[in-house]
């Protein structure tokens, strides 16, 4: 091709080479007819989408070989149904009047709102320096983390109140609907050279300016959207809800059984924060009532959870015949998967043939199974 482009147009055609790695079945070796574990993209696209192998191939680290197994497809289509139903979610809420607003007032953003819009810029800074470095499976890794784990699992969850009426003015929904709108449509950008189909069928409903998602700017890092009081606080909030849900779960309680919770503060501005989001750490951590630098009983579960001391009231525990039951069926299912996996491990064959990263997943969930047992058993 170099000495085509030579002998034509006297210009070398490209300068730079990318090279991904050899793909293989999920064990590690060459696909072949004969042996019979060749994937045919064309009925892999047919069954999991376009998007999904695309983003699967991008996410494997440069230069190694790849363990294609359509079991990993299916987990970024399961992403992409994610960003679909997302996004539904956000078009419910988005008229075009919101579309055709002004930009974002950040003198009006509650702290959940410039929380989000921080990690988004952190987020599109990361992407923008992964992609230039040709580090593909650190951009998809960024996207897929913030666009699943922070938007969709946290920040939805926390304007839900807000957008359903169930909590704050009409100027606090109009603008988690404006900041809603602003990520998802920088997201979609984000995630478009990986993920093109179904970005540009998503972000053809927002009735963006351009006529294509393809010939709209991409997104670059804003230094006045970093925020990293806010980012502390929100990540309390997030610390503190999965600490109560963890102390739920250890103590068998089902997610309906409320707690109380006390937290200690050390200034005026963190007590007004939690003051004012005492609503939402009721929502998301299912409590009773949210307690600012009160005193806990002598027998609270306590603990410090991003520098902030809390103790958690726990009721008496009453368990019913049907957790009983709940408890023990968790319990025969993971010695089934125990069984399983142990004979796994036995068989000479899988240990000596399988790759090392196969089987250490093995020994891994081994583990994870045994401890899960004995606390569950430690429940009943």
């Amino acid at each position: 091709m170099i000495m085509m482009g030579l002998r034509f147009t006297g210009r070398v055609p490209f300068s730079q080479v990318f090279l991904n790695g050899i793909v293989r079945d999920e064990f590690g070796k060459k696909m072949s007819k004969t042996v019979g574990n060749v994937i045919d993209p064309l009925e892999v696209i047919d069954a999991y989408g376009a998007d999904a192998l695309r983003f699967t191939l991008a996410i494997y680290a440069a230069g190694r070989e790849i363990p294609l197994a359509k079991s990993r497809i299916q987990g970024y289509a399961a992403f992409a149904n994610k960003i679909w139903n997302a996004s539904r979610f956000a078009l419910m809420h988005i008229d075009s009047e919101l579309k055709s607003a002004k930009a974002i007032d950040r003198d009006k953003l509650r702290t959940v709102e410039r929380w989000i819009l921080s990690r988004l810029n952190a987020t599109t800074r990361d992407v923008n320096k992964s992609l230039s470095g040709f580090r593909f499976d650190e951009a998809a890794n960024t996207l897929y983390h913030f666009f699943w784990h922070e938007f969709c699992d946290w920040y939805i969850e926390m304007v839900k109140p807000v957008l359903l009426d169930k909590h704050g003015s009409e100027g606090d929904k109009q603008t988690a609907r404006r900041v809603l709108l602003e990520t998802l449509d920088r997201s979609l950008r984000l995630l478009h050279p990986l993920m093109p189909f179904i970005t540009e069928e998503i972000w053809q409903k927002l009735g963006g300016v351009e006529p294509s998602i393809m010939v709209s700017p991409y997104p670059i890092a804003e230094e006045v959207m970093e925020d990293s009081e806010a980012e502390r606080l929100i990540s309390a909030v997030k610390a503190i809800t999965t600490a109560v849900r963890n102390v739920r779960a250890e103590r068998g309680f089902t997610p309906k059984d409320r707690f109380k919770l006390f937290i200690n503060v050390e200034n005026t501005r963190e007590a007004n924060f939690f003051g004012e989001y005492a609503y939402l750490l009721t929502e998301l951590a299912r409590l009773t009532e949210l307690v600012v630098n009160g005193n806990p009983p002598a027998d609270a579960h306590h603990d410090v959870i991003e520098g902030f001391a809390i103790a958690i009231e726990i009721p008496e525990k009453k368990v019913s015949q049907e957790q009983i039951e709940r408890t023990q069926r968790e319990i025969e299912k993971s010695r089934k998967e125990l069984a399983s996996l142990e004979a796994k491990l036995a068989n000479t064959q899988f240990v000596q043939n399988a790759p090392s990263a196969v089987v250490q997943q093995a020994q891994a969930r081994h583990s994870e199974l045994r401890a899960r047992i004995e606390k569950l058993m430690q429940n009943q």
